[in-house]
């Protein structure tokens, strides 16, 4: 099984790798603080490309315009998965300083 593996990316402090697996598995691996978030997507190539592709008159099965869309959406789902988990844990760090402040009182 063939992987790809695109250029990384940081945001927000937070690392981002993007890869394909395989024909038609696209994954985003996002690390923040220590731990690893991800999510895959199934994109199957239309029957021109893999016709294109079957007769080698393309390199693979999709083009580069079709990589930088599928990109383009893992990089909104792991900019969306940073910032939401972001908030979850300043939110958490903010009650806990609360109760502990409470607790003190």
């Amino acid at each position: 099984m063939k992987t790809i593996v695109f250029k990384p990316e940081i945001y927000n402090g937070c690392k981002i790798y993007f890869r394909q697996i395989g024909a038609d598995h696209f994954e985003y691996l996002v690390v923040i603080r220590g731990e690893i978030y991800t999510a895959h997507l199934t994109i199957t190539p239309t029957a021109i490309n893999r016709l294109l592709y079957l007769f080698k008159i393309e390199q693979c099965e999709f083009s580069q315009q079709q990589y930088d869309k599928i990109i383009a959406i893992l990089r909104r789902l792991a900019r969306t998965t940073v910032e939401t988990i972001l908030k979850i844990n300043q939110k958490n760090e903010i009650n806990t300083r609360d109760k502990s402040s409470r607790n003190r009182n």
